[in-house]
């Protein structure tokens, strides 16, 4: 089945049997046919809470999550903080996410509510309020060496002892199968109440494997409650045979601004919309961002060039230089400079008092090229047999194609801003954008222009680790 790749830079890349969007650091969503980043707003045109959802499971009535919830008020741990009144008919995850009607701000913990970000879903106009349907089979890519940071915002139950247990699965790069899973924060127990939920506000730190999802589990429909951002069918994940009645369970993904480089995903545990007309209604909603370290002074400065020689040798000018080895620079190449090459060039120079160990390096870039032309789909890690290195004070380490043409960079799609993801070992992650594309020969078309000397990348400092994957 084809599916679609969205990520927080969108890019569109078809590759065999795949429609594939990527990003350079924030992880990936692969999901159905169609389905992406969907736009909407706060006002009542888009959050409505229509019963129309409820009523009729085909209605083309806005987001598939935008359906009522009716919630009793009560003091006990595990409910809503406070009080509200009318006690609950305006509180489904939109209402939650903007902090408004019965949903206020003060509901998440610790907040705030990040407003009306894009949700993951099939295509929906909000100025008409239709489409929006759900994406019932979508899965993540671990794109990124930093670790993940989970919250536990918000978790709405009018019975203490039917909290959500909420984590990750793991999966294939096809997303063929719910595998083992992780769980996050647990929930009530089954039998429901046997359990100590975990308290809101609650942080925890996670490495998923390379393909992975998040799951809940419906406590109060017994053990057999499983939903996940991949179908699974069970009691809670299929509608009734009764049409007009929809009890299917759902995850929700939504995602700060889909064009920021340390994007936020906000995974929401959704319950039936028919559960939701009276009290059984249970709300799950937890943050996800990467681990950051704090700002400060990286230990290396990064820089990207372009080198083609292949119509006759550039002007000394525009070659990036230092390229070839000596005291002071260390080359991971099939030649030197006068070798042929139509080649990324990227340079490490250590900047600090100490030396340094470039441990991993992993260039992203759109991927969009012809197969025979778009080396390795547009990912390179090509240089791990020679890694790690390690540079000395002042010492440069400079890395190219390692055969003919297996870093032609400049032929896979200018569609996204190439990364150069970089760890260094025994400290942080370095993710730097090249928004001068000089990995993509700056977009010209012949071969000598694309020769361009080495440009200073701007570089976000971050935790990290290499990815797992599964066998």
């Amino acid at each position: 089945m084809r599916r679609q790749y969205f990520v927080v830079f969108v890019a569109l890349i078809i590759g065999a049997g795949w429609a594939t969007c990527r990003t350079s650091y924030a992880d990936s969503i692969i999901g159905s046919p169609g389905a992406g980043f969907q736009s909407w707003t706060a006002s009542f045109n888009n959050l409505n809470a229509s019963f129309d959802v409820v009523l009729n499971p085909n209605t083309t009535a806005g987001p598939y999550w935008d359906y009522p919830t009716v919630y009793a008020s009560s003091n006990l741990p595990g409910f809503p903080p406070f009080s509200t009144f009318p006690p609950g008919n305006f509180a489904n995850v939109g209402f939650c996410l903007t902090g408004t009607i019965n949903c206020p701000a003060q509901f998440l913990n610790p907040g705030p509510p990040p407003g009306a970000i894009p949700f993951w879903g099939m295509p929906y106009n909000s100025a008409t309020d239709t489409g929006g349907a759900l994406d019932p089979n979508f899965f993540f890519v671990k794109d990124t060496l930093n670790e993940l940071q989970a919250t536990l915002e918000l978790q709405l139950s009018t019975l203490a002892t039917e909290i959500n247990e909420f984590g990750w699965f793991e999966t294939d790069k096809d997303g063929s199968f719910i595998g083992q899973l992780h769980p996050l924060f647990m929930g009530s127990g089954v039998p429901p109440g046997s359990g100590t939920p975990t308290p809101l506000g609650t942080t925890v730190t996670f490495f998923p494997t390379k393909y992975y999802g998040y799951y809940m589990r419906d406590v109060s429909e017994g053990g057999g409650c499983l939903v996940a951002t991949l179908f699974n069918d069970n009691i809670c994940t299929t509608p009734l045979s009764n049409p007009s009645i929809f009890s299917q369970h759902s995850i929700a993904a939504f995602s700060t601004d889909p064009g920021s480089p340390v994007a936020t995903f906000w995974i929401a545990g959704l319950n039936a919309p028919r559960e939701c007309q009276g009290a059984d209604c249970n709300l799950t909603l937890v943050k996800v961002e990467p681990v950051l370290l704090p700002p400060g002074l990286a230990p290396i400065r990064v820089h990207v060039g372009y080198l083609n020689n292949l119509s006759g040798q550039p002007a000394p000018v525009v070659t990036p230089t230092p390229f070839n080895p000596d005291a002071t620079t260390i080359l991971i190449s099939s030649g030197d400079v006068t070798s042929p090459h139509d080649t990324g060039v990227i340079r490490f120079e250590n900047v600090s008092n100490a030396p340094v160990t470039i441990d991993h390096v992993t260039v992203v870039t759109e991927g969009n090229g012809p197969p025979e032309e778009c080396p390795s789909n547009g990912f390179f890690a090509i240089w791990d047999n020679e890694l790690p290195q390690t540079l000395a004070v002042g010492q440069n380490l400079v890395l190219a194609e390692t055969t003919n043409f297996n870093f032609d960079s400049s032929n896979c799609g200018l569609g996204l801003d190439p990364v150069v993801i970089v760890k260094i070992k025994d400290g942080p992650q370095l993710t730097c954008v090249d928004t001068r594309r000089v990995l993509l020969g700056r977009e010209d078309v012949t071969n000598t222009p694309e020769t361009t000397p080495y440009q200073l990348m701007s570089c976000v400092q971050s935790a990290g680790r290499p990815p797992l994957s599964l066998p």
